[in-house]
C-alpha cells in the first residue's frame, strides 16, 4: 500500500490516496501505520479522495484508531497533495464526514476556512487548573490562558479530561500563554493522540476563546512547538487559518 509523509508545523500524517486505496485502513492498521517505533510514525492517517474538480474528501484517523471529525493541519496537508495531484488548484472545497471546508493555496501556505466557532458554556469557569474556556469548531475543545505545566503533569491532565464528566466524548486541551494582544503560545494534549508539535483546530479555539474574553485581537499569531499559525476571527464569517505543510516522504506499507 503506497503512502506519503507529510506535516503541519510538525504535526505529522500518513496519507493514503483514495484512488489507489481499495478500503478505508481498519482500527489496527491505523495504529501499526501510526507506531513510532514499530510503524512509520505519525500524529494521523489520511485517505484523501478526488471527488468533481477542486472537490476532495478527507477523512482521518487518530493515533488511537478512532476517527478524528475536524483536523486544521492535516487540512493542509491534505490540500497541498491534492494540488500536487491537480484534484485541487489554487481554491477547492474538502468534505469532512459532517461538513465541508473551503481552502485556498499559495505555494506551500494554505488558508481554511475552519468554520464557525462556538465558544461556551465554559467561558473562564474556575477549575482546578485554572479558568477554562470550552470551544466547539467541528471537533471540542478546552482552553486554559497561562503557561503550560511540565510535560508530565501536561499528560496527565490531558488523559484524565478524557473522561470528563462535562466532556464525554474526550476533548482537546490546550494552555495559551498571551504574549501580546495579537499573539499566544499555545501548547497541546490532542484527544486521541496526546502531545503534539501543533493543533490548527485547536489555535483558532485558543484565539476565539482570546476574543471572546478579551484577552486577544480577530487576528493574532500563534505561537506552537512546531512554528506559527495565522488566525483570523471574522465577525461575520468563518474562521480563518493559514500555514504551511510540507511532504516528507514516500513509502509502501504492507497489507495483511
Amino acid at each position: 500500500m503506497p503512502f506519503e509523509k507529510w506535516h503541519g508545523l510538525g504535526n505529522d500524517f500518513v496519507i493514503l490516496d483514495g484512488t489507489v486505496v481499495p478500503a478505508s485502513p481498519d482500527s489496527t492498521a491505523v495504529q501499526a501505520l501510526c507506531d513510532r517505533r514499530f510503524g512509520v510514525g505519525s500524529d494521523g492517517v489520511l485517505l484523501v479522495t478526488p471527488l468533481e474538480q477542486d472537490s476532495i474528501r478527507m477523512e482521518m484517523w487518530n493515533p488511537d484508531g478512532s476517527r478524528s471529525g475536524m483536523c486544521g493541519n492535516g487540512l493542509r496537508c491534505a490540500t497541498l497533495f491534492a494540488r500536487q495531484r491537480d484534484w485541487i488548484r489554487s481554491r477547492g472545497i474538502v468534505r469532512l464526514d459532517e461538513r465541508t471546508v473551503a481552502v485556498h493555496t499559495d505555494g506551500d501556505q494554505v488558508t481554511v476556512e475552519m468554520g464557525s466557532a462556538s465558544v461556551g458554556p465554559w467561558i473562564d469557569a474556575p477549575t482546578p487548573e485554572g479558568s477554562a474556556t470550552e470551544v466547539s469548531i467541528g471537533n471540542p475543545h478546552v482552553v486554559f490562558f497561562g503557561p503550560a505545566p511540565a510535560q508530565d503533569q501536561l499528560i496527565k491532565l490531558g488523559h484524565r479530561y478524557q473522561t470528563h464528566e462535562h466532556f464525554p466524548e474526550g476533548v482537546n486541551v490546550h494552555f495559551a500563554e498571551v504574549l501580546g494582544p495579537g499573539e499566544v503560545r499555545q501548547t497541546t494534549f490532542e484527544r486521541g493522540a496526546g502531545i503534539t508539535l501543533a493543533c490548527g483546530s485547536g489555535a483558532c479555539a485558543v484565539v476565539a476563546a482570546g476574543v471572546a474574553t478579551g484577552r486577544l485581537e480577530r487576528q493574532t499569531a500563534v505561537h506552537l512547538p512546531g512554528g506559527i499559525l495565522q488566525v483570523e476571527i471574522k465577525e461575520a464569517g468563518p474562521v480563518l487559518m493559514t500555514g504551511p505543510a510540507e511532504f516528507v516522504f514516500v513509502g509502501t506499507w504492507p497489507l495483511a
